[in-house]
């Protein structure tokens, strides 16, 4: 079982890590895109360290803003491969609940499409992206403008020892 200082010690090993599309390597000279940033926490929440084979195939590094089905079927299997269950998806829920340590918060680019996928700390989001913070690892708040891009928000079982 991992404790939530652990949690946070292991999202702060990550901050700065700059982006980079298709690698998962902790630290200033490796590389992280928000995809894997996201699985290599919910691997070491789960005791298992990440690598490349930990994501069973390879999606552009635009394959959100491209189609639909890469990104939803980079969902469909973490949703598979780590055990949750989704407390928010827009257009079903009226109400966002308060996030919970490792919660995965999914954004969207458009309707019914996700785009983006970011990680719940205590008290803030973190993620890997290539625009925002001079594109490394970072934390923020949820701001508004993200809220009203959430496409859905799900809640990895493996993390109930954190709350």
């Amino acid at each position: 079982m991992r404790t939530l200082a652990e949690f946070n010690d292991e999202l702060q090993g990550w901050y700065a890590t700059p982006y980079r599309h298709g690698i998962s390597i902790k630290g200033s000279h490796g590389g992280v895109d928000c995809v894997r940033f996201v699985v290599s926490m919910l691997e070491w929440l789960h005791g298992r360290k990440a690598d490349a084979g930990c994501i069973p195939f390879d999606f552009p590094a635009s394959a959100a803003y491209v189609a639909k089905f890469p990104a939803v079927d980079v969902f469909n299997w973490m949703t598979d491969r780590y055990p949750c269950h989704v407390v928010y998806r827009k257009g079903r829920d009226s109400e966002m609940p308060e996030l919970a340590p490792a919660d995965v918060v999914v954004l969207e680019h458009t309707d019914e499409e996700p785009c983006h996928m970011m990680i719940a700390g205590d008290g803030v989001i973190w993620h890997s992206n290539n625009w925002l913070h001079g594109g490394r690892v970072s934390w923020t708040g949820l701001t508004e403008k993200m809220r009203e891009s959430v496409w859905c928000i799900w809640r990895v079982d493996a993390a109930r020892s954190l709350r």
